[in-house]
């Protein structure tokens, strides 16, 4: 009796063996590595089964992204918001009618 040979699977981008099973690991974008401290992001995928690996790395990586945009989008609401701090009463009337209504409920109650 000959066995067929199971076919190699190819490799999935950013997984890693270690010991204990299948990890991903991603280099942190450099935005991201700055807030962290962190050069790469490195979860276990709870399987040492390639094809488990597969769609439990994908999501993984998803969940990252959607981590990633959602901190840049606080660090750009913080920069705004310091950018607000600094804007000078004698500087209002150089602003339009939008601007101001897109200030901040306190800044707003300050004009």
């Amino acid at each position: 009796m000959t066995h067929v040979a199971e076919a190699k699977l190819p490799p999935i981008p950013y997984v890693v063996q270690r010991r204990h099973g299948l990890y991903l690991r991603v280099r942190l974008p450099s935005d991201i590595a700055a807030l962290t401290g962190r050069s790469h992001l490195t979860r276990s995928l709870r399987t040492a089964d390639l094809r488990q690996a597969r769609p439990a790395a994908a999501s993984l990586l998803a969940r990252a992204h959607s981590e990633w945009k959602e901190a840049r989008r606080s660090m750009i609401a913080s920069l705004l918001g310091k950018l607000i701090d600094d804007v000078k009463v004698d500087d209002l009337p150089f602003l339009t009618d939008a601007q101001i209504d897109s200030l901040p409920e306190q800044k707003r109650a300050r004009i």
